[in-house]
């Protein structure tokens, strides 16, 4: 895993879940992205991290099957907004 480029572990940023093919985290092809690679999503204000052998039901909100590529996406934490 370290000696792979950072590209495969934090692609991104997402501009929504899902959507715009261009924007959206489950747009994205997982294929070459290590397992364990986050992303952040501008819509939610979440951190999402790419479970490789996940087969969890995707549910839109914390759990994102990505439309090519093995995993799922899960919703790790959100980030607050400054006061």
């Amino acid at each position: 895993m370290r000696n792979s480029p950072p590209e495969l572990h934090n692609p991104g940023p997402f501009q929504t879940l899902a959507g715009n093919p261009s924007s959206a985290l489950n747009a994205y092809n997982t294929t070459l992205l290590v397992d364990g690679a986050w992303a952040y999503v501008v819509e939610d204000k979440g951190i999402w991290f790419l479970d490789k052998l996940s087969t969890s039901t995707p549910n839109g909100t914390s759990v994102i099957q990505p439309a090519v590529g093995p995993g799922r996406w899960i919703l790790e934490a959100t980030v607050p907004s400054p006061p």
